[in-house]
């Protein structure tokens, strides 16, 4: 596809259903060439939009960029949300910025909405030889998709990948629109940059035809991963998979078809797999280590255990949070750490496994985390070990770890909402706390 129309553009989105007359779009306005096409493109087929800029500081002109944006916007009378970014240091600044962009439109998102960026044909070759320089597999090497996939509370579409940039230009010159070239993207200290600059060229100069047959591998690429997600959800029975997945299952068929899996799991829980050393060293800890230990595969995105013969994933979690104490405010959600969810204490009318009200004054209490040798207070007055009880319960350290303690003085009060001490226990009938905790994935300890 060479020269871009207005009828052509509208087809792309017809031959994915999403209706351009009903549907509400979010157009991620950068400044620059190609999102400044598809906001004079999405205003020439009568779409319902708006924008979204984020200034990301790092130009002395980006406060100028994002006065241009809402110019631009305003010219086509649709409103402009401009966010400005506060980054620190220069390490690994490009995905450091990329993630901060992606929580910001995920946030702006609302239901149904579609979420529009303006990659290119240009974009996705490059996209596929970084990541045939990282040493993808198949679910890499398909570069970006090029249907509508879930993003926050809507969808995330990216309806120019059948042009080129060089189609976006001419575009753009044809129908007289203004634009601003950012400086940043000559520097080719950043790998997309020198692969831009320096050897797409020359890889053009000898191959004219590259990004069609990039775009043919891409094809090939998503077929191998549809594939490869067919399997993994044979061994694996992925269709009601949840946080956890039965390992026992799996020893059998070996270690790349258990690597399989996990990677299709973890993209059905909306996380980044590990990469491949790590997952493969994951894997095969998890095969070899006795049914007494509990080994883990730790990644920046979470952390995977095998507890007996169950593998269960958590949210990321820095130990160095865990060391919180929080004070209790009745019937309020309070936000625990990071991976820890959410936890509360509501007023309710007690019954077994509630708080008397009147012996447990929340002003005096707070919630913590295990450090190491609590005990926890028996029916007859002796103590047990919160590490026994856990292990009797089944409870894998990394739960462990993460489980609130809500705390009065040095006395363990509940454990999670799983264990209520039993001088506080209440009459039936009478005033009491019930404890709430709302963890990632429904998980918990019960009594």
């Amino acid at each position: 596809m060479n020269e871009i129309l207005p009828q052509d553009f509208a087809r792309q989105f017809g031959a994915h259903d999403i209706d351009l007359q009903a549907a509400r779009f979010i157009c991620a306005l950068s400044g620059g060439l190609d999102s400044i096409c598809l906001l004079h493109l999405l205003n020439a087929v009568g779409a319902q939009i708006r924008c979204v800029h984020v200034n990301h500081g790092l130009q002395a002109d980006a406060a100028q960029w994002a006065r241009f944006c809402e110019q631009q916007a305003a010219h086509y009378q649709v409103p402009c949300a401009v966010h400005t970014l506060t980054i620190s240091g220069t390490d690994n600044l490009e995905e450091r910025c990329r993630k901060m962009r992606r929580e910001i439109f995920a946030a702006e998102l609302r239901d149904e909405e579609i979420l529009l960026t303006a990659h290119h044909q240009d974009d996705q070759t490059e996209t596929f030889f970084l990541q045939l320089l990282r040493g993808a597999g198949p679910a890499g090497l398909q570069a970006m998709p090029a249907v509508p996939v879930k993003f926050g509370v809507g969808q995330h579409f990216r309806p120019l990948l059948p042009w080129t940039r060089q189609s976006l230009k001419d575009y753009a010159q044809r129908e007289g629109l203004q634009w601003h070239d950012d400086p940043s993207n000559d520097v080719n200290v950043h790998d997309r940059n020198y692969l831009r600059n320096e050897v797409m060229p020359r890889i053009l100069e000898r191959w004219p035809g590259a990004h069609a047959t990039v775009r043919r591998s891409v094809e090939l690429m998503r077929d191998s991963s549809e594939l490869l997600q067919v399997l993994a959800e044979h061994d694996g029975a992925l269709s009601t998979v949840g946080r956890q997945l039965d390992f026992a299952s799996l020893r059998t068929i070996g270690e790349r078809r258990i690597s399989n899996v996990l990677r299709h799991w973890l993209k059905r829980l909306n996380v980044r797999p590990p990469n491949y050393a790590r997952l493969s060293e994951g894997v095969r800890q998890f095969l070899e280590a006795s049914s007494e230990r509990a080994p883990l595969l730790t990644w920046s995105d979470g952390v995977i255990q095998r507890y007996r013969d169950t593998l269960m994933f958590f949210d990321p979690c820095e130990d160095a949070d865990l060391r919180a104490c929080i004070k209790v405010v009745p019937e309020q959600w309070l936000a625990l750490p990071s991976g820890c969810g959410r936890w509360r204490l509501r007023e309710v009318t007690g019954t077994a496994g509630h708080l008397h009200g009147t012996q447990c004054d929340p002003e005096q209490l707070q919630v913590s985390f295990r450090t190491s040798g609590e005990r926890l207070l028996r029916e007859d007055g002796s103590h047990q070990p919160l590490k026994d009880w856990f292990q009797q319960r089944g409870v894998p350290g990394e739960l462990r770890k993460r489980t609130p303690l809500l705390m009065h003085d040095d006395e363990i009060i509940a454990v999670g909402d799983g264990w209520i001490n039993p001088r506080m226990q209440p009459v039936v009938n009478a005033s009491a706390w019930r404890v709430e905790w709302d963890f990632p994935g429904s998980q918990s300890v019960q009594n």
